[in-house]
């Protein structure tokens, strides 16, 4: 299984911060937006990784990602010129997915996993997957409606009137198919190639599986302004309570064998002095059950 996380587009929403700064590049509490879409990667044991993103940023994440090695992962990064929507994305990422499977995350897409994503992502097979959890407002979203046995009916974005409140987060995982499925998606009323007219073309081959998110996963779309800030507060209670970070690729490599303890700490050293460092050193005394 590889991971592709997307960290293109223009940011609009969060105008006008994103004038001069990559939203995916904001600190969401105490780390970068990024970091928690990479953690979720990493926590599936993802270890082959491509970053797409635009060509003005493109410096910035390698000045703070670098090519994996510090997380015991491998980065590659793909220029997506203008911000044509996912299907378009996944079809730039042909040479990457090749003959692999691949999960694909939305660098804005905030995520606090109870085991859900990362039981799917080991046990996928073919076809493709997505995740399902309710919201209030199904208008916002792209929405999928599913019967009796959890099998899809429809997809529809962003529905002024749905009989589903089953909102689609941004994370997929799909079989190797989908970049030639995403090379076939035609441009949308909104100028992009919409990743919802990709999944149809696996539910039009009943080829679409949907899981329901359980009650204790946190998700949010940190995309605007509003959902930014109450992400952050929720990140800073999450771990002012229980004392463990949220979104740190480097204990989420460490926990899963990537890299090891002297590996851990020498980049906990070379960053000194921050919290983050001070975390990281202490991560080695923790008891393996704290350990997330």
């Amino acid at each position: 299984m590889k991971g592709i996380l997307l960290a293109g587009g223009t940011g609009s929403r969060l105008f006008p911060v994103t004038s001069v700064v990559n939203k995916h590049l904001l600190p969401i509490f105490d780390k970068p937006m990024i970091y928690y879409a990479l953690t979720s990667l990493i926590s599936a044991s993802i270890r082959e990784i491509c970053l797409i993103c635009n060509d003005k940023d493109l410096d910035s994440y390698k000045n703070l990602l670098g090519n994996g090695s510090e997380f015991g992962i491998s980065i590659e990064y793909i220029i997506q010129d203008q911000p044509k929507g996912i299907s378009h994305a996944l079809s730039l990422a042909s040479g990457f997915i090749g003959e692999d499977n691949v999960s694909v995350i939305l660098g804005d897409n905030v995520f606090v996993d109870q085991g859900d994503i990362r039981k799917n992502v080991k046990n996928f097979k073919s076809g493709a997957r997505i995740f399902a959890i309710p919201v209030k407002n199904p208008e916002n979203y792209g929405i999928v409606e599913v019967n009796a046995a959890l099998e899809p009916i429809s997809l529809v974005e962003k529905p002024q009137n749905s009989n589903s409140r089953l909102a689609v987060p941004g994370f997929y995982i799909f079989d190797s198919y989908c970049s030639k499925y995403a090379a076939s998606v035609d441009l949308s009323d909104r100028g992009e190639y919409e990743i919802i007219d990709l999944l149809n073309r696996y539910l039009d081959k009943d080829k679409l599986k949907v899981s329901l998110l359980s009650r204790g996963v946190g998700w949010i779309d940190a995309g605007t302004s509003k959902n930014h800030a109450i992400v952050s507060r929720y990140i800073e209670a999450k771990q002012q309570m229980h004392g463990v970070m949220i979104g740190s690729p480097h204990e989420a490599a460490h926990v899963r064998g990537f890299i090891d303890d002297a590996q851990l700490l020498a980049f906990a050293k070379n960053i000194k002095p921050s919290e983050y460092s001070d975390y990281l050193e202490n991560l080695i005394l923790y008891s393996p059950a704290l350990r997330n």
